[in-house]
């Protein structure tokens, strides 16, 4: 398992004139598919209902296609899943986060052994008060 303290990238795909999908799409992708619920993939993520519909209508947009299928139905009977399209969104981009991050490697365990030594320089200084005369 990888250290949760040592650097990692973090990455957003740009779609020029379209939009962006990065994580947090992905991670609700993930969530609609083991929760088969939009607002229980919501609340899953600590984001209102609201927010993840424009979420995920962004990602239709910018795909050009449905990422997900919605079943109307009542309490037991609604829900949500992955359509094809959002199955292959979060298989692409986990495979071009993994790709990355192979290349990235070298560097990122560089800026591992740097992290003590930046912190150090980053802390912020004391003030010093004037003296009176």
């Amino acid at each position: 398992m990888a250290n949760s303290k040592a650097p990692r990238l973090w990455l957003r795909i740009i779609v020029p004139d379209a939009g962006a999908i990065g994580p947090g799409k992905i991670d609700l992708l993930k969530s609609i598919d083991k929760t088969q619920s939009i607002s229980a993939a919501a609340r899953d993520l600590d984001m209102s209902y609201r927010r993840a519909w424009m979420l995920l209508d962004e990602t239709r947009r910018i795909l050009g296609t449905d990422v997900i299928a919605t079943h109307a139905g009542g309490a037991d009977r609604g829900g949500a899943a992955l359509t094809e399209a959002g199955r292959s969104l979060i298989s692409a981009y986990e495979r071009i986060c993994q790709a990355a991050g192979k290349a990235a490697q070298g560097e990122l365990d560089k800026l591992s052994f740097a992290h003590s030594a930046v912190a150090e320089i980053a802390k912020p200084r004391k003030k010093r008060r004037a003296k009176r005369s």
